[in-house]
């Protein structure tokens, strides 16, 4: 942790710094489906559903900036990166 003038103790930043980066990864993952099912959706209701999609996605992506400032407000890591995301994803993967 770097130091601060937080009045938190070091291990409750700790812990907290952690808590929010598995909620981070959680929604950078959300994120993902959300943009992918916007480009792909066809369809009678096109303009509403992708609309809807379009809103859902940059709410997630405002709440993964709330998150990332929220644990360097802490002074910790933020691990947003795509390959500690996928470490840390809670997605079942299939192998063919």
């Amino acid at each position: 942790m770097h130091p601060t003038q937080n009045t938190l103790l070091e291990t409750a930043r700790a812990q907290s710094a952690f808590v929010i980066n598995h909620h981070l990864a959680a929604a950078i993952e959300l994120h993902s489906p959300l943009k992918q099912a916007q480009w792909y959706v066809r369809g009678p209701s096109y303009l509403g559903i992708q609309s809807q999609l379009r809103l859902a996605a940059d709410l997630v992506l405002g709440y993964c900036d709330s998150l990332a400032v929220r644990s360097g407000a802490l002074r910790g890591p933020t691990t947003g990166s795509a390959k500690l995301v996928a470490a840390r994803s809670s997605c079942l993967t299939t192998t063919s």
